[in-house]
């Protein structure tokens, strides 16, 4: 019995010694994709300290330990951070923002002005949620301040030009999405367009 167990032992070690040996080709054969190298970060500065850096939302209290992992050390000094803010009101964020990355290794970083006048709205998208939320442009509006909400805006002389998405889960009532599509339109938007949400 003794001869079996040495023997069952044997081929149980064999056999990991092919699997890792398979694992090596495997890794040779498919040898890990090389991340790209980051040579531009914008750092996107909005209202209530909500930081996009890359496509990413990072909390302010985050920020540091992600600016510092996003790069190694030793690259850092050739990537350019371009801090935008969202209005006049993130300056002093912007100014932390600076330098924070410069106090990490970043020496080419910089910053936008904040811009001086809202660009003119050629597009609203008004999403009605399952769950009975609506939000225009990604903003949470109580249903009954939908009307108000679009009156102010976009001015009634321009709302001729401006397109109206309403983009609506498959789970919402036809109705509802009638009777804001109808809201739309007696407030003078022509172009109005529905776009269901794949769920």
């Amino acid at each position: 019995m003794r001869g079996l167990g040495f023997i069952t032992l044997s081929a149980a070690l064999a056999f990991c010694a092919s699997v890792r040996g398979a694992d090596d080709d495997a890794d040779r054969d498919n040898p890990p994709i090389p991340r790209v190298e980051i040579r531009r970060v914008n750092i996107n500065v909005f209202p209530n300290q909500v930081i996009i850096v890359r496509g990413k939302m990072i909390a302010f209290e985050d920020l540091r330990e992600h600016l510092k992992n996003l790069v190694p050390d030793a690259r850092k000094a050739a990537v350019d951070v371009l801090v935008i803010p969202h209005s006049k009101k993130e300056m002093p964020l912007v100014s932390k923002i600076v330098v924070m990355a410069k106090g990490l290794g970043y020496t080419k970083v910089s910053f936008l002005s904040p811009p001086k006048h809202k660009p003119k709205i050629t597009e609203i998208t008004i999403l009605l949620s399952k769950t009975g939320d609506v939000f225009v442009n990604d903003v949470l509006i109580g249903e009954k301040e939908l009307k108000e909400h679009l009156e102010k805006l976009v001015e009634e002389d321009r709302r001729k030009k401006v397109r109206v998405i309403i983009c609506a889960s498959r789970l919402v009532k036809v109705k509802k999405v009638t009777e804001v599509t109808e809201l739309c339109r007696e407030l003078g938007f022509e172009d109005v367009v529905f776009a269901p949400i794949a769920e």
